[in-house]
């Protein structure tokens, strides 16, 4: 990653925080005593951002230096990776499409994941209008991946509220097959409550349609599992 991308990742993490925060361009600045047109500049990555402003910036926001500046170079392969020792689902590649439905009016909520095998780390972008911007999410999750012989573990913080953690976990199949299925756990913003749903993961952006709805609903059968073993659980031999 050369200069200008870095200038514009840390000027995009400023962004999303601030927002996040429900903070303006102009308050930011007046915190921070800096003009509106300066932060404007700093946050399309136009200008390099001295390392005192960076940290009064991180303060105001509520996050860490090293939470703007968390650019990671993903290597194709790393050799002795449980990730990539795995030849599932997960072996290669670090961006994939998550899906869950969300509410009363079946909202398919859209997700990007980004894996990275040479640390074993992971951050989700939650709750995305549409995947031109990454940035432009309603929450932000870092954490961790772990792998056993036929799951895929992932424990997250959301980077606006300690008080929540988010839980994935996803099957992680050895055929050729385009989505992977799983739960996702976290607090719901509606009643802050435990909340879990059904996610599809995917290598590809997927069509938002009646077929994706009807992958990410609960079946019948899971339903009666519910009432019959008092748990939680999805049927991946649906497909």
């Amino acid at each position: 990653m050369d200069y200008q991308e870095l200038c514009l990742h840390i000027g995009r993490r400023i962004k999303l925080y601030r927002k996040n925060q429900n903070m303006t361009a102009k308050q930011l600045a007046n915190t921070i005593h800096k003009s509106t047109s300066a932060v404007s500049k700093y946050e399309n990555g136009e200008v390099a951002i001295d390392i005192i402003t960076l940290q009064e910036i991180a303060d105001v926001l509520g996050v860490t230096v090293a939470q703007l500046i968390d650019i990671q170079k993903e290597t194709d392969y790393v050799q002795d990776n449980p990730l990539t020792q795995s030849r599932g689902f997960f072996s290669y590649g670090s961006n994939f499409y998550a899906y869950f439905v969300n509410g009363k009016n079946r909202e398919i909520c859209k997700n990007i994941l980004e894996l990275h095998s040479n640390d074993m780390s992971v951050v989700l972008y939650n709750r995305l209008e549409d995947y031109s911007n990454r940035y432009n999410c309603k929450h932000l999750y870092y954490g961790e991946v772990s792998v056993s012989d036929t799951y895929i573990h992932m424990v997250m913080q959301n980077q606006t509220n300690n008080a929540e953690k988010l839980y994935i976990v996803v099957f992680n199949p050895f055929s050729k097959q385009d989505i992977a299925y799983g739960i996702i756990s976290g607090i719901s913003s509606r009643n802050m409550m435990p909340i879990s749903y059904k996610v599809a993961i995917s290598k590809h952006p997927l069509p938002e349609n009646e077929e994706l709805l009807d992958k990410l609903i609960f079946t019948k059968k899971e339903l009666r599992d519910i009432r019959i073993y008092n748990n939680f659980s999805i049927d991946l031999n649906r497909e």
